[in-house]
């Protein structure tokens, strides 16, 4: 199959190329097939590793033989035979001298390069390090290599192809099939290439079995990596080569559709879960870390098929236990839907129905409400939690954010009154809690007090991160930035907007810029340098869209008058976040990239569709109709 985006990498890659995947992603096949491809087929030494290349001179004779089979290496490369003394440093020094005098360019490529033993590692780095620029290298292994290539990164010398850009795409899915004479209907070759996420030798395993089947689209409808020729391939090339503890932690947590250490060690009883999980993740054994930090990760589809199978044959009686621990510690720690679903599968309904798990699925209803502007939902949600609150045995994770939240809901709702008496009915103990602090910040705020609102933050702010989860010190970071820039502070201001946009950025969350829309802080911040350019995009980009629901400043917002409903357009909605500010028609224009008539007959159609003649009433008009957030006057 030709592979024509990643040819032209290849065609147009460094000196040195890794090609780091688990089993099966075409590896091998992708080099074979571009070396015939681009007619390299003389200036291309293949020297396979396996187990028995461990021994450095076996490997290093297996090079050199490689070496002289290509047109420039017959000319430079003298043959070599095996004796007893000869090591593997010396052929590496013999190899570089042969070589220096190189002058066309030609390719070494080692295929299963993990399958390396130590010395022969390091005289292979040795050798990438010292060896002419013409000699160009090409690395294909199961797990990353630690042959210093960190420095030939830095140096722009790496090129690597990793196993999303291995995975096959739809189109060549579909050529892979018509090759074997398989015709498939769109919706089925579609289903089979999302569960096997294009993993290449799932689609030709896929595609084998289906050849000549009576019925393609009914068998390809239930293919996973519980069919025999897939099963089989995985146990033999994956879970077999697994020590005991490691194939206890994959089958235990097979049931999981996603698992951090913690939760790995309560499953299988062991320490060190994470570790695990990590390693497994580097050596490409169908470990997918699923956030920056690498702390929660998941199972490929195919793979976690078969691993629930062998759960399944292996431990059938702890299969129900299994799911209890993990729904009892996902309740405990605010995943309600998880939970909720283990805990079905367990069969134990009375878990399911616990209080715990039904406060957090009215929290999380309640915070769904929120982001998409349906205040009142999320305030009802949120009072439907109170009660549970109360029958919980024990303070349950998501209590003080619900209650939290609710004094959010009644903000946004205009209802300062209600929000604050909601506030005064708490404890002394919730009060001081960091959502509760943030709740009051948020309060302070809507009630023009953003010197109140700092002190409310002040000591979320100072404690120690494990206060707070890391989206709480998020959300405290974006309030105090607001408060510090309604201070005049811009200063103040930038650094905490930094700081709220580096917790949200590994997992793109973007939920609380959502609620706290500050259109204008995020833009100048972009201006005057950050490392989260991208993220600020993207939040600029969900605020300025036509996303209904989305509260202040995040839709194209109807506005009602006297003439009927007239739409803003994406422009007027950008000008309108700006007429609460202090900024004149000109700095509008500036902070917009506009010019001042654009602004001018941008803000003329803003007064006729909200039916106002001046800028404070078109403020307050928006206000009413919920396109802009309480404003936060300036002290």
């Amino acid at each position: 199959m030709s592979r024509c985006a990643l040819f032209r990498r290849l065609a147009e890659a460094e000196r040195v190329v890794q090609i780091s995947a688990p089993v099966g992603c075409g590896k091998t096949v992708l080099m074979r097939s571009w070396i015939a491809e681009a007619g390299l087929e003389e200036h291309a030494a293949w020297v396979p590793a396996d187990s028995e290349e461990r021994d450095p001179q076996r490997f290093w004779l297996s090079v050199l033989g490689a070496l002289r089979q290509t047109a420039p290496g017959a000319a430079l490369v003298r043959a070599l035979t095996a004796a007893p003394g000869l090591d593997g440093w010396a052929i590496v020094e013999r190899l570089l001298t042969d070589l220096a005098p190189l002058a066309d360019r030609f390719w070494l490529v080692i295929d299963d390069v993990h399958e390396l033993g130590p010395d022969a590692l390091r005289q292979l780095e040795l050798f990438i390090m010292r060896a002419p620029p013409g000699l160009r290298f090409a690395l294909a292994t199961r797990r990353d290599l630690r042959l210093g290539l960190h420095r030939l990164r830095l140096e722009g010398e790496l090129t690597e192809i990793r196993e999303p850009d291995l995975r096959l795409s739809v189109a060549e899915a579909r050529a892979l099939f018509a090759a074997a004479g398989v015709d498939l209907p769109d919706a089925a070759l579609a289903s089979l290439h999302e569960r096997t996420e294009g993993w290449a030798a799932g689609l030709r395993l896929a595609a084998l079995s289906l050849a000549g089947h009576p019925d393609p689209a009914r068998f390809a409808a239930g293919f996973s990596g519980t069919e025999r020729t897939v099963a089989e391939y995985l146990i033999a090339e994956v879970l077999d080569r697994q020590r005991d503890v490691v194939r206890r932690l994959l089958l235990r947590t097979s049931i999981l559709k996603g698992v951090n250490g913690e939760l790995a060690d309560l499953l299988t009883g062991d320490k060190g879960g994470e570790r695990v999980l990590q390693d497994l993740e580097q050596a490409n054994a169908f470990v997918i870390s699923l956030d920056g930090s690498r702390s929660w990760f998941r199972y490929h589809r195919m793979f976690a098929g078969l691993l629930r199978l062998e759960l399944r044959r292996a431990a059938p009686d702890e299969v129900a236990a299994l799911h209890r621990m993990a729904a009892g510690w996902l309740a405990e720690h605010g995943y309600p839907v998880e939970a909720t679903r283990h805990a079905q599968a367990a069969g134990d309904w009375g878990l399911a129905a616990q209080p715990a798990t039904g406060h957090a699925i009215r929290y999380l209803r309640g915070l769904f409400e929120l982001a998409r502007g349906r205040d009142a939902d999320a305030l009802a949600a949120f009072r439907a939690a109170e009660p549970l609150a109360r029958r919980l045995a024990a303070p349950h994770y998501t209590a003080p954010r619900a209650r939290a939240l609710l004094v959010h809901a009644l903000v946004r709702l205009g209802d300062t009154e209600g929000a604050e008496q909601a506030l005064a009915e708490l404890g002394e103990q919730c009060r001081d809690h960091g959502q509760t602090r943030i709740a009051t910040a948020v309060l302070r705020l809507a009630q023009n007090d953003p010197r109140a609102a700092v002190a409310a933050l002040a000591p979320v702010l100072d404690a120690a991160p494990a206060v707070l989860p890391w989206i709480g010190q998020a959300h405290a970071f974006l309030l105090e930035a607001i408060a510090r820039e309604a201070l005049g502070d811009p200063a103040a201001a930038g650094r905490a907007l930094e700081r709220a946009l580096d917790l949200a950025e590994p997992d793109g969350a973007v939920t609380i810029f959502l609620l706290h829309p500050a259109p204008g802080l995020l833009q100048r911040h972009a201006r005057h340098g950050t490392a989260h350019a991208a993220l600020i995009a993207e939040i600029e980009g969900l605020l300025g869209g036509n996303r209904p629901g989305l509260r202040p400043g995040s839709q194209a917002g109807w506005a009602r008058n006297s003439g009927g409903d007239e739409q803003l357009t994406h422009s007027e909605i950008r000008v309108l976040r700006y007429l609460p500010t202090q900024l004149t028609g000109p700095e509008i224009a500036d902070e917009l990239f506009l010019s001042v008539n654009t602004v001018g007959t941008h803000t003329r159609h803003l007064y006729a569709k909200l039916g106002v003649h001046t800028r404070r009433d078109a403020v307050d008009r928006a206000r009413a109709l919920g396109l802009l957030a309480p404003s936060v006057a300036r002290t």
